[in-house]
């Protein structure tokens, strides 16, 4: 018996995203490396950094300062692949990592 295979329209725009910037598990890889050099290791972990369809990461997480929230933020949107940033972050005034 033959097996019948599903037709998938190939979405040129689709293919040229993913070859362009690479996956969103990449972006969020890239993304994770950059704030590695900006927060300390246990910071870092408190974050919640996910990327969703069309390279748009969005952040959450507390943070210790506006000014750091835009720290972040600005270091996102300077890696390679990302489109956009959803900044989430929440101030937590007293916030110690």
């Amino acid at each position: 018996m033959t097996e019948k295979k599903a037709f998938v329209p190939k979405d040129e725009t689709v293919t040229r995203q993913l070859s362009e910037y690479g996956d969103d598990e990449t972006v969020t890889d890239r993304v994770n490396t950059n704030l590695g050099r900006l927060l300390e290791a246990d910071h870092l972990a408190r974050l919640n950094i996910n990327t969703q369809a069309d390279a748009v990461v969005y952040l959450r997480g507390p943070v210790q300062s506006q000014e750091q929230a835009q720290q972040i933020e600005q270091c996102v949107k300077e890696t390679e692949g990302v489109k956009d940033v959803v900044n989430e972050l929440n101030i937590v005034p007293g916030f110690k990592v």
